[in-house]
């Protein structure tokens, strides 16, 4: 409310008492006297702008001029409806005209440097997002700048052991890491311009089928899609998502099946109807679903679809504790939750349980930290020189700052230990976020250096000894992180 919500006993005052005591939080405000001295509703803003014309309402002044006393001036000349007309307005030293309360309270009156509120004795950071905040600060609801707990460093973590892929003469544009025949291991995808090749840690690299209206590849998942007991591999590309169908001899058919002719960011295989294998995705600002049908996958299901309200992340997951499959979605303006075989694909806002703030850059993991069935949502957003993290599940919500430059995420158990863990890779630096089953569900951060400035990043077993291991490229060659413990 601005001014109108200042405590009666201002009013007390002297005149010349208010009106050097205002001038100490902001700009100098002069309150006009009646005869007997004492302080009339109506005042003006000394800010050195000489009177105007005359006037007897304020469609007769100039934009951003009012009517006082018959003279147009600058500024909103009454206390009880300030706070309507002014907006201390992108931190800029200057007055506009709207709505204050987005940024400060009712007792927020002094308008200082960079969004800093004071009500009498607390001077606070306002904020819109976690962006106007300084390091390890988030904003909370009310519009003011919080500190997050932050996570200490861990004394012992994985080591990791480099081990160089040979070059393909190519510049890379994409890693996923499927399992590619169905044996249980792990196999990398490497996109290329035009192309795509399958690569084993331990055995020879084979060229993928690839789709001749796309050009670029951005990410691949692996499942029986078209329910012949042969692992396929999904392709999402510029041109559409398409389907490399397994042969059965450790090898694909040729030619791909096309399921979608719209760009497709990102995909994941899930069970979301219990009725075969579905394929998750992200179509520019749209979440999809392709659910399994009788012969391969049926046409996309929309999910969501606004592009005032665009999707940043999705992920599948065990949310409710019962199968099939969820889907968390996280749009511009707020988390949503998709339940498996639900009938009606409406969701309420923000049934994922993750605080409403950041939102925008989120980056969205399921994860079981304690084993009991049910996934936790993790959510992980990176700022300049450190990373968010927040979750919710069976434990509560939780929200913990870790000193890592944002970039690239993946989940996976890197220490053996059976509780997932959070990879963040950015500039040059892998920081492993430590998993445990208890609330929050971090215990600690290892940073180490690879001397690689990531453009591609992927995780998952590669060796087979049980632990997760990182891929990074540079966007010309690609090193495997083994994980060691």
């Amino acid at each position: 409310m601005g001014l109108a919500g200042l405590d009666t006993r201002w009013w007390s005052l002297s005149l010349g008492v208010l009106a050097s005591s205002l001038a100490g939080c902001g700009r100098t405000i002069i309150v006009a006297a009646d005869t007997d001295g004492e302080a009339t509703g109506t005042s003006s803003i000394d800010d050195g702008t000489p009177t105007g014309a005359e006037c007897t309402s304020d469609e007769q002044c100039p934009a951003e001029q009012v009517c006082s006393d018959g003279r147009c001036v600058e500024g909103y000349t009454d206390y009880a409806e300030y706070s309507d007309y002014a907006e201390y307005s992108d931190y800029a030293e200057n007055y506009e005209y709207s709505d204050y309360s987005d940024y400060a309270d009712a007792y927020c009156y002094d308008y200082g440097p960079m969004g800093e509120c004071c009500d009498y004795d607390e001077c606070r950071t306002q904020c819109r997002t976690a962006a106007d905040c300084e390091v390890s600060s988030v904003c909370d609801p009310t519009g003011y700048c919080v500190p997050v707990p932050e996570l200490q460093a861990c004394a012992v973590g994985p080591v990791w052991v480099p081990l160089p892929v040979p070059d393909l003469g190519l510049p890379i544009v994409s890693l996923s890491t499927v399992d590619a025949d169905g044996d249980g291991g792990v196999d990398i995808v490497v996109g290329t311009p035009g192309g795509a090749q399958l690569y084993n840690v331990s055995g020879p690299q084979q060229p993928l089928p690839w789709p001749p209206p796309a050009n670029v590849l951005f990410d691949a998942a692996a499942a029986d899609f078209d329910g012949d007991g042969v692992t396929d591999i999904a392709l999402a590309t510029d041109a559409g998502v398409f389907i490399a169908q397994g042969n059965g001899a450790g090898g694909f058919s040729p030619g791909v099946a096309q399921v979608s002719n719209v760009e497709t960011q990102y995909v994941a295989a899930l069970g979301f109807d219990n009725a075969g294998s579905d394929l998750l995705a992200r179509s520019n600002a749209d979440a999809l679903v392709f659910l399994a049908g009788d012969f391969g996958l049926d046409p996309a299901t929309t999910l969501w679809s606004d592009p005032q309200d665009p999707v940043v992340s999705l992920t599948p997951g065990n949310f409710d504790g019962s199968p099939p499959d969820d889907i968390a979605v996280t749009v511009a303006t707020t988390d949503l939750l998709f339940l498996g075989e639900a009938e009606v694909l409406d969701p309420a806002p923000n049934l994922t349980g993750l605080l409403p703030e950041p939102l925008g850059d989120r980056t969205l993991f399921a994860a079981d930290f304690d084993q009991d069935g049910f996934d936790a949502l993790v959510g992980a957003t990176g700022f300049e020189g450190w990373s968010l993290l927040d979750s919710s599940g069976s434990r509560g919500i939780a929200q913990v700052a870790v000193a890592a430059p944002g970039g690239a995420e993946a989940m996976g158990d890197t220490d053996g230990d059976g509780v997932p863990d959070l990879l963040i890779v950015g500039e040059a630096q892998l920081t492993v976020v430590l998993g445990t089953p208890f609330s929050p569900p971090w215990s600690c951060a290892q940073s180490v250096d690879i001397g690689l400035d990531p453009q591609a990043v992927a995780a998952g077993d590669l060796d087979g000894n049980g632990t997760t291991d990182l891929v990074v490229s540079d966007g010309r060659g690609i090193t495997v992180f083994l994980a060691e413990n």
